[in-house]
């Protein structure tokens, strides 16, 4: 009998490669125009390699592959105002949650202009900046080094403190990336030396939506395993914003700013007390009874932090416990 699955597959496969090859050749081109084109050329086709970029994984791959990377970086660094603006956002794309990607765009020379676009560019240079340094540090140890070596952490700071709406969110993403694990302990020290706890803490109160997430992830890993840093959080009225965050944030909101509690919590009575003092019990106890199963992060980082709170490893311990602060 006819076997459409049979038929079909053949056509399938066929109109992949056929794309692949399509897309292959518009990528040689844009990378092409990106180094011989006229300015305008240049400017396009460096918009037109974020665009694909954006889409797809292997779009990422293409791009790199083609030799799009060093050219977008000579942009970042000698083009024209618009060049630096268009070429940084191409380069924050073609970075997204790609590690070969990342260590090609450092190995290209790429982490000092986006630093230098950071402090010095324009506006939406500075944002697009703030981001593909945010891209290139997510989860890449040698990245967060070379990041802080180049000076890239105070920019960021300022950007969180002075910035505008998306400068703000990008750069306290930077600064949550530069401080998780792995290759966080230089960062960490740096940011809190640089004054940059108020700034996220001021987020984490006043900001948008995105900024106080950032905020609270970035102080999450700030204070990760580092009792200076939860000293200094506690002091500059971290714990205030962060309860709030975590009795009326959204889900994202609270599951960052109940790990930022917990990290607080580990080790200084006085900061254990003063979580208590702010409110916390109830928004942690209500996560700790949750049975939404998608909630589950929320709900084992606040039977953490109650753990804490209570001086005990014992969650049954340490529920009746906050029964009684209620």
């Amino acid at each position: 009998g006819f076997n459409s699955k049979a038929t079909c597959m053949p056509t399938i496969v066929l109109c992949c490669l056929v794309q692949a090859l399509v897309r292959t050749k518009r990528v040689a081109e844009l990378v092409e125009l990106t180094l011989a084109g006229t300015d305008s050329q240049k400017a396009n086709a460096a918009v037109d390699l974020r665009d694909i970029a954006q889409r797809s994984a292997d779009n990422q791959i293409a791009i790199a592959e083609a030799g799009g990377i060093k050219p977008l970086v000579m942009l970042c660094r000698d083009g024209t105002e618009r060049q630096k603006y268009v070429a940084a956002g191409a380069l924050r794309e073609i970075a997204s949650k790609n590690a070969d990607n990342q260590g090609a765009i450092a190995w290209a020379g790429g982490i000092k202009p986006l630093v230098v676009l950071c402090r010095d560019g324009t506006e939406r240079q500075k944002e697009n900046a703030a981001g593909a340094l945010r891209e290139l540090a997510y989860k890449h140890a040698k990245n967060k080094e070379a990041i802080n070596f180049a000076g890239g952490v105070r920019p960021l700071i300022v950007l969180c403190r002075d910035g505008t709406a998306r400068q703000k969110e990008h750069a306290a993403g930077a600064l949550q990336a530069l401080a998780a694990w792995p290759g966080n302990s230089d960062n960490q020290k740096e940011i809190n030396r640089a004054g940059g706890i108020k700034p996220l803490i001021a987020l984490c109160r006043d900001g948008t939506a995105r900024q106080k997430q950032n905020a609270a992830g970035a102080l999450r890993e700030i204070a990760s395993k580092n009792v200076e840093n939860q000293i200094a959080i506690a002091r500059a009225g971290g714990i205030e914003p962060l309860v709030a965050l975590s009795r009326d944030g959204n889900e994202l909101q609270k599951e960052n700013a109940v790990s930022a509690l917990l990290e607080l919590a580990s080790d200084r009575p006085w900061i254990k007390a003063a979580i208590v003092w702010a409110g916390a019990t109830e928004p942690l106890l209500r996560m700790a009874q949750s049975f939404d199963v998608a909630l589950s992060g929320q709900k084992e980082k606040a039977l953490g932090t109650l753990r804490h709170l209570a001086g005990t490893t014992d969650t049954t311990k340490a529920l009746e416990w906050a029964s009684t602060q209620l």
